[in-house]
């Protein structure tokens, strides 16, 4: 999809805003949902917990990258 030199935003670049947005978002309640949980678990969930956090950190900067990249190649 390409951007018009005269649109502020392209319609790309808000759908990747909203997609970084929305994952952001995401990943804060579960990082709270799994904080709350790991006092309750053993050691060893406690491991497969944070590689959850891990996956959704991972899900947040690949959205990043994705308007980040976006910006670079068409400045808006």
């Amino acid at each position: 999809m390409q951007c018009s030199p005269r649109t502020i935003i392209c319609e790309e670049k808000a759908r990747l805003l909203r997609r970084h947005a929305a994952t952001e978002s995401d990943y804060h309640r579960a990082i709270q949902v799994l904080g709350a949980a790991i006092g309750l678990l053993k050691k060893p969930d406690g491991n497969e917990l944070e590689d959850l956090a891990d996956s959704a950190r991972n899900v947040v900067e690949g959205a990043w990258d994705a308007l980040q990249r976006h910006t670079s190649e068409h400045g808006r």
